[in-house]
């Protein structure tokens, strides 16, 4: 029967949230592996609009396929609908008892895991540009991606911006347009960069994990594999996120 093990690098994602990845969705994704429940693949990673377009071309794929499924679980429309059915305080409540469930120690094959580097945070309302802090740490995400053997690097930014900033719907793409233009600057290919532009009506809620604010900025790197990304689950040059293990 398999299990699944949960890493340091889980643990540094919020919690929940609704546009960008998180702990919630990588819990159910390795879940979704489970041959008594959807006995999923990983046959390709995402959670916005990338992995959307490669699901109108490969629907077969994509019906079997964990960040998919996960993604259509932990679905909220709104980050206010989000804030209404507390889940943030679901999550606290569950929290340790999910972790104890998940985390062992294993030296069992691996059978399928989570790859991803992820970066989300928040900066002053109206703020026009991307803080130079952020960009450094784009720089060590793209520099940590590179590190994954024989893939194309896919990049899914999500730029938000709350409905009370000046000009809303433009800021929230020019922080967009911002941060795909600095990932081709460091060698990520135009074409594997996805751009999901979100207005928000309410604030983040504090969480566990110390995330809290309007979150505009996230960026999500992830291996494009050719066949499945399976082969890395078991490479030392690799780093999952968590894994599922037989």
């Amino acid at each position: 029967m398999p299990f699944s093990q949960v890493t340091e690098r889980h643990c540094a994602l919020p919690p929940v949230a609704v546009s960008t990845n998180c702990q919630l969705k990588v819990i159910i994704h390795e879940c979704t592996h489970y041959i008594d429940t959807f006995n999923s693949d990983d046959v390709m990673y995402g959670f916005g609009t990338g992995v959307g377009y490669w699901a109108q071309n490969d629907p077969e794929g994509a019906s079997r396929n964990a960040d998919s499924i996960a993604c259509y679980v932990a679905h909220f429309e709104t980050q206010t609908e989000f804030n209404q059915k507390n889940i943030c305080k679901f999550m606290k409540k569950f929290a340790l008892p999910i972790l104890f469930a998940l985390l062992f120690s294993a030296s069992q094959q691996i059978i399928a895991c989570t790859i991803s580097e992820n970066l989300t945070e928040s900066v002053p309302l109206n703020y026009q540009g991307i803080p130079n802090s952020y960009r450094l740490k784009m720089v060590n995400l793209v520099s940590n991606a590179r590190q994954w053997p024989d893939v194309e690097i896919q990049a899914q930014i999500v730029a938000n911006a709350y409905v009370g900033e000046n000009n809303s719907e433009n800021l929230a793409r020019s922080r967009g347009q911002q941060l795909k233009e600095f990932l081709i600057q460091l060698g990520v290919k135009p074409r594997y960069i996805y751009v999901d532009a979100h207005l928000e009506e309410s604030r983040y809620p504090q969480d566990n994990s110390g995330f809290n604010g309007y979150l505009q900025l996230s960026v999500g790197l992830m291996p494009l594999c050719k066949g499945g990304c399976e082969r890395l689950c078991d490479d030392p040059r690799v780093t999952p996120m968590s894994k599922a293990i037989k």
